[in-house]
């Protein structure tokens, strides 16, 4: 995050800035229009993301799931 290639959403978790990586997309040999188009299709959105395409790091517990402590 120091570096700004994850932020946060709180109650969320960390999410994974794809923008900031400028290959992202090249080992499949996609664009980063046709995977975003593609993960429209396919998941729900979270309009919380800066970008379908961002992934989570570390996703927050929710009450009741299991915790590292």
């Amino acid at each position: 995050m120091e570096n700004g290639s994850a932020y946060e959403i709180r109650g969320s978790g960390i999410y994974f800035d794809t923008s900031k990586f400028d290959g992202y997309g090249a080992l499949v040999n996609r664009s980063v229009e046709e995977l975003r188009d593609s993960a429209k299709a396919r998941i729900a959105t979270d309009e919380e993301k800066d970008d379908p395409l961002d992934f989570a790091l570390w996703k927050t517990a929710k009450p009741g799931e299991p915790i590292w402590g």
